[in-house]
């Protein structure tokens, strides 16, 4: 089960624009691995944001769902697993 967050957050990515750490709640989440990726393009009469969606592993063993959202170019916490 996961906990949904909606947070906006600042990332830092590598090369490849894929993240290596963010930023949520003042502490800094340095991501050890990549679990899933994949990428959701919405239905066009949902006016849905395109975005690429990471299932991330943290240095504290967390897994987090961060958004990349096209459009508006900015990063968005989304979920934890728990």
């Amino acid at each position: 089960m996961a906990k949904v967050i909606g947070a906006k957050i600042t990332v830092a990515v590598d090369e490849a624009g894929q993240p290596v750490s963010f930023l949520w709640q003042g502490q800094r989440h340095v991501v050890k691995g990549i679990v899933d990726l994949w990428k959701e393009i919405g239905e066009w009469w949902d006016d849905a944001t395109p975005r690429t969606v990471y299932k991330v592993m943290t240095s504290s063993h967390g897994v987090y769902e961060l958004h990349w959202l096209h459009h508006s170019r900015s990063w968005w916490l989304q979920g934890i697993e728990d």
